[in-house]
Parts: structure tokens; C-alpha cells; sequence
């Protein structure tokens, strides 16, 4: 009989998931060897992606905004599941590179720029690499998963362009997002069904009704706004290991906040859910620090953060 007297803590959570981080950290060392790079958060999966490029172009590969969407939906569509049961939050990625998509086919690279890069010595011109940008991820915590795509749609219908590629590709992606999240929200009921510990099984229970949310919804809360972040960073991670978040205590700060003040967060909880969104990938993100005017920005969640 379970001893529901016997709850974990928040600290105990995330000792669960530094252990589970060291021992995946341990099993890509095994099976890959050492890498020099960062230790980006993909979990080792015993199974290949049942994926197969619907290509577009005779070289076999997906070219082109709207066959990169389309192509990345299908991805999403077999990508697997995961939740740990300790995490705050839902989902994870397993690999970098969705395979045969993207890139420049050979016509249309920048080979007459060569004999510029040959005499400046330009060994990497940047040409088609892969992106660490900032982006202002305000745009999705203010819209929303489904905010997005129906401003996708709003623009089309409003531009009416004479190639609707570029709303075609970003929408067939968000759908392919939409569905991989509700599959979580399944895998989160699914696994709270088969718990015997109540702990953990409310856990999942409070996943799978954020995610539920978030399939369409806004974030409100400060869990729902580091979960909306972890679904971002992942396949932020897994289009071309892009790895930027931007002032991250700034955009958690009015969910900080508006929480704290509703009495429905604690900062060991913040600190939980922060952890969680760690564990998931720990993109490039900065705290503290002046504003464009100056003035310090450092705040409650800066230091939560750390």
C-alpha cells in the first residue's frame, strides 16, 4: 500500500530530475562517444523516428517554406512522447535535424559569392547556417499556439498573395505542433491512469489539463508560460539546434507576478517549474542586467532562476 502521508517536495522533484539528466547525459556518452559541443537536452531514445520525407524537388529532399511545414507536421506526427513524471511540465525532443528537409538545393547556393569568400578568406560565410537568434517570444506567450495560426490565417485571408507559401508552411507547423502536444495530453491521463502513487498521478492530471489548454490557448499562469517555452526550445532544437530564449525573467515576470499575488505560487514551486523547463533544454536566455533606458531589470525571477 502506497503512503500517502509521503510527499515529495519540490527539491525532492527536482533531485529526480538531475538524476534522470546525469543518466541520459551518461547513455548519449555510451552510445555516441564524447562530443565538443553543448550538452543540449535530448533524451537517448532506444528507436528510430518512423519518419519519411515527402520531398519536393529531384534531389529527394523537402525545399521551401511550405514543404519545410508540411514535412515538419508529418515529423511532429510520429515524434515520440514523453513526460517525466517528476517534471512540471510535458515533452521532450530526441534529435537535431529533421532528415531530407531544408537546406538550399545546389542551383540555387551562393556560388557566385565564391570568388569574394576565396579573397577574404571567408571559411564559413554563413550562408544557409544554422540560426541562434533572440526571438521575441512575447509574440507566442501574449497569442498562443492557436493565436498564432489563426493570425496566419488572418493574414492570408488579408494579403491574398499571389504564392501563399510562406502562410501554408508556418501553418501546416503549427497544426503538426497542436497535434504532437494533444498526443501529451493523452500520454499524461494515460500514465496517471496507471499511477498508484497520488502524488504523481495529480501531477500528471495538472499536465494534462495545462496542456489541454495550450493546444489552443494562451498561457496564464507561470507553469503554463515555461510550458508554452519548453514546447517552443524543443522544436526550436530539433528544426536546426536553435538555441535562444531571450530575457527569460522578463517573461516570466507579469506570470510571477499575477500568480503570487492569487496565492497560487510559492517560489519553491517557481523554482520546480523552472528546473523542469531546464531539464528539457537549456536554450540561451539572459536575466538581470540594464533595460534600453537603462534601469536595472533584475528582479524576484532573475534571482529564481538562478
Amino acid at each position: 500500500m502506497t503512503d500517502t502521508s509521503v510527499r515529495p517536495t519540490f527539491q525532492a522533484r527536482i533531485d529526480a530530475l538531475r538524476l534522470t539528466k546525469k543518466t541520459h547525459t551518461r547513455q548519449k556518452l555510451t552510445d555516441e562517444g564524447t562530443h565538443d559541443v553543448d550538452d543540449h537536452g535530448r533524451i537517448p531514445w532506444p528507436d528510430s523516428i518512423p519518419f519519411t520525407v515527402r520531398p519536393n524537388h529531384p534531389n529527394g529532399r523537402a525545399h521551401g517554406i511550405r514543404a519545410i511545414g508540411e514535412n515538419f507536421r508529418e515529423w511532429l506526427r510520429v515524434h515520440p512522447v514523453y513526460i517525466h513524471p517528476m517534471s512540471a511540465l510535458a515533452g521532450a525532443w530526441m534529435q537535431i535535424g529533421i532528415p531530407d528537409v531544408g537546406g538550399w538545393p545546389e542551383e540555387e547556393r551562393a556560388h557566385h559569392l565564391q570568388p569574394v569568400f576565396d579573397k577574404y578568406n571567408v571559411l564559413f560565410s554563413g550562408i544557409g547556417a544554422m540560426n541562434h537568434l533572440g526571438p521575441d517570444m512575447r509574440i507566442g506567450l501574449e497569442l498562443g499556439w492557436g493565436g498564432l495560426r489563426r493570425k496566419l490565417q488572418n493574414c492570408r485571408d488579408l494579403n491574398r498573395p499571389t504564392d501563399p507559401a510562406f502562410y501554408d508552411g508556418e501553418e501546416a507547423f503549427v497544426e503538426g505542433l497542436q497535434d504532437w502536444i494533444h498526443r501529451h495530453v493523452v500520454l499524461a491521463r494515460d500514465m496517471a491512469a496507471a499511477e498508484e502513487d497520488p502524488e504523481i498521478r495529480d501531477n500528471l492530471l495538472e499536465i494534462a489539463a495545462m496542456n489541454e489548454v495550450l493546444v489552443d490557448d494562451a498561457p496564464s499562469t507561470f507553469r503554463e508560460a515555461c510550458q508554452f517555452l519548453a514546447w517552443f526550445q524543443s522544436v526550436d532544437r530539433m528544426w536546426s539546434a536553435g538555441g535562444a530564449l531571450g530575457q527569460i525573467d522578463e517573461l516570466l515576470l507579469p506570470y510571477y507576478e499575477t500568480d503570487i499575488a492569487a496565492g497560487r505560487l510559492t517560489d519553491e514551486e517557481a523554482i520546480w517549474c523552472l528546473a523542469s523547463l531546464f531539464f528539457n533544454d537549456t536554450h540561451y536566455s539572459q536575466i538581470g542586467g540594464p533595460a534600453a533606458d537603462g534601469h536595472d531589470v533584475t528582479s524576484r525571477v532573475s534571482f529564481l532562476v538562478l
